[in-house]
């Protein structure tokens, strides 16, 4: 009969290679792998690419990795829980679009400033908001445009490119796909239900 694993179950070091070649989220925390020829160490769910069985050794604690002369890799950031990270980097995302209307909603601005590439951002604002990162901006954008559509009298022209739009015609577009009615169409009241506004 198979023995489902705890997470209190000690794994060997081949159930530790097999986790770490699979990319196993569910084995982040349980232990971390180091690499012997980079001196880099990891969550086992990390996506880089995979390093030869002979090269790994593994860690219990960030501490004991960085003890024995390994630097965490960039791409996993295995000593902040990924959860915390993804929600720490999207709330980072949201200050940096207030702060400049996300510079026409760019995204290779936006992974500039929070000193990640284009690919790490797509990945952790995929983990943890479910979308890509021009789709996370783009929904900021979109909030920010009905709160002014329906409390300040602006043009529809001076709240698309307060909202970080690059054009009219991009706002109106984006406004069409995601609530079906055109902005002034919203602003009559001729819109969706309120409910159907997030």
């Amino acid at each position: 009969m198979e023995t489902q694993m705890t997470s209190a179950t000690p794994l060997s070091r081949a159930q530790k290679l097999a986790l770490m070649m699979a990319s196993a989220r569910e084995a982040d925390g349980r232990f971390l792998t180091g690499v012997v020829t980079t001196r880099i160490f990891c969550r086992p769910s990390c996506r880089a690419r995979k390093p030869r069985p002979e090269n790994v050794v593994f860690f219990a604690t960030p501490a004991e990795a960085r003890q024995a002369g390994f630097r965490p890799c960039k791409r996993c950031g295995p000593e902040s829980p990924a959860r915390d990270r993804g929600r720490e980097v999207l709330a980072r995302a949201r200050r940096w679009y207030e702060a400049t209307r996300g510079e026409g909603l760019g995204v290779a601005a936006l992974a500039a400033e929070l000193g990640l590439s284009a690919r790490q951002l797509r990945r952790i604002v995929k983990e943890t908001a479910g979308s890509t990162p021009k789709e996370f901006l783009t929904s900021l954008a979109l909030a920010r445009a009905i709160k002014s559509l329906t409390t300040t009298r602006a043009t529809v022209l001076d709240i698309a490119f307060d909202s970080g739009f690059g054009s009219l015609s991009a706002f109106q577009a984006a406004f069409r796909r995601r609530y079906g009615v055109a902005p002034l169409k919203l602003r009559r009241g001729r819109g969706p239900a309120q409910g159907e506004l997030s």
